[in-house]
């Protein structure tokens, strides 16, 4: 959207006025918001990195730096080396006669071959998951960057070599057979792979008598064809909002079951070296009126909290039309958002364009608490509570009442097409499709959507 548009945009919204009687004003741009998936919990997992240069002076004489990074528990690396080195001939005569201090072959990260087996010179150590060393047959592409999975103390070191055989003047206890003299060094780098691990529930309000599904896994599942380290640990618990925990499930990556109470899922993992607890909540209530937004748990109590805010059985002056909406981080862990009260809100409008997080709603919902058309619930015949339709209207005559309307005002129905938003009276709530301007109405004397969850 370019800016003389969101201009342009924010100037129409400003001219939408809430109508009487339980009416609000729309938030501005919204366009690219969607209705949220169902709430997950993700939990990031660091990567790191290391690195250094081996500088190897001779055959004999191993350059072993000492660890840099203890794992506790298995951890995917990638492992990369680079650089050559020139050996000098440390045995025999001189030149003409023999061929001491002149240079052979260069030597790469990989070790030479000799009777069948190969003594690698870059190698990756670990205390308890073992070694790796770059070793490639004679003739096979060489590739130093691979991906393993270690545990322990690591550290990386140049193995004294090539010591396939050495002539009678050099070798152990002697003289190195090889002289590296020219200072040249191995680079080396060390990367734990980031990764992030998540709980993912197939739905988390239920009634008593329904099957609830949750399943946990770690992304990415694999690097460069090597699976990363991931297991549940321990049964799954489930701990109800009043009473003793108890063991729902084997140690699996899923877990399906059935529960009268609300309260909390809870698995612990091992992922990518670390130890994880995830959590998820599950809310049981009564009645579920079939639609995902107005049986997660999450938006029912950012309406409860938003009633409770509006004081729906208070003195007409003292209510207020009370908002707020969805706001669902990259975490996955939705969280309801009760907006403060602005200066233009009163018992007969909410304007979402004063919330200061109106931008991060992904649902948003207000209140009209009051009865609709019933005349021993009527709005405030004073305009200092209750905002005119158009501001020349003349005072309510002596006698005269106003009253709620039913359902959702045409500003509320204005501004339905870029997110849901839902709008809740005493008798029913009532939910604006993203993209429709036509409301659905749930009565609450069939399914309250208020109702606190079963504990």
């Amino acid at each position: 959207m370019s800016a003389r548009y969101r201009q342009a945009f924010r100037v129409f919204l400003a001219a939408l006025v809430a109508t009487q009687g339980c009416g609000d004003a729309p938030t501005a741009e919204g366009p690219d918001r969607r209705p949220p998936p169902v709430s997950f919990m993700t939990v990031p997992i660091a990567g790191g990195n290391w690195g250094g240069s081996l500088t190897p002076v001779d055959n004999l004489t191993s350059v072993e730096p000492g660890s840099f990074v203890t794992f506790a528990r298995p951890v995917l690396v990638r492992l990369r080396a680079a650089g050559v080195i020139t050996p000098y001939i440390n045995w025999g005569a001189y030149p003409p006669d023999g061929q001491r201090g002149t240079s052979t072959s260069q030597y790469g990260p990989d070790g030479l071959w000799s009777n069948g087996g190969c003594s690698a010179n870059v190698v990756l150590t670990a205390s308890v998951s073992g070694g790796f060393g770059f070793c490639y047959y004679p003739g096979l592409p060489k590739d130093f960057d691979v991906a393993l999975v270690v545990k322990g103390d690591i550290g990386v070191k140049w193995q004294a070599g090539p010591g396939w055989w050495a002539p009678p003047d050099c070798g152990e206890g002697i003289a190195p057979c090889y002289l590296y003299s020219d200072g040249t060094s191995f680079e080396w780098s060390v990367d734990k792979i980031a990764a992030q691990t998540t709980l993912w529930p197939d739905q988390q309000s239920a009634t008593s008598s329904t099957q609830l599904t949750f399943s946990t896994g770690i992304s990415p599942v694999t690097f460069d064809g090597v699976s990363l380290p991931f297991q549940v640990v321990g049964y799954w618990t489930f701990q109800p909002t009043n009473g003793s925990a108890q063991s729902v499930c084997l140690p699996n990556p899923w877990c399906t079951f059935t529960t009268n109470k609300s309260g909390k899922l809870i698995v612990t993992v091992f992922a990518q070296g670390d130890s994880l607890q995830l959590e998820a909540r599950v809310d049981v209530f009564s009645c579920l009126t079939g639609d995902p937004l107005l049986d997660d748990p999450i938006i029912r109590q950012g309406l409860r909290d938003a009633w409770a805010g509006s004081s729906p059985n208070g003195p007409n002056t003292g209510r207020k039309e009370r908002g707020g909406g969805l706001i669902c981080p990259n975490t996955g862990l939705c969280t309801p958002d009760l907006a403060p009260i602005g200066p233009q809100d009163d018992a007969c409008h909410f304007y979402p364009a004063d919330a200061p997080n109106a931008q991060q709603w992904t649902v948003l919902w207000h209140t009209h608490p009051f009865n609709p058309l019933d005349p021993n619930d009527p709005l405030p015949n004073n305009y200092a509570y209750c905002a005119p339709k158009n501001p020349g209207d003349p005072p309510i005559p002596a006698g005269k009442i106003r009253l709620s309307q039913p359902g959702p005002s045409q500003a509320d129905l204005a501004a339905s097409d870029w997110v849901p938003r839902i709008v809740v009276d005493k008798q029913a709530a009532y939910l604006i499709p993203a993209n429709s301007a036509v409301p659905t109405a749930y009565p609450r004397n069939v399914c309250d959507v208020l109702a606190t969850p079963i504990t």
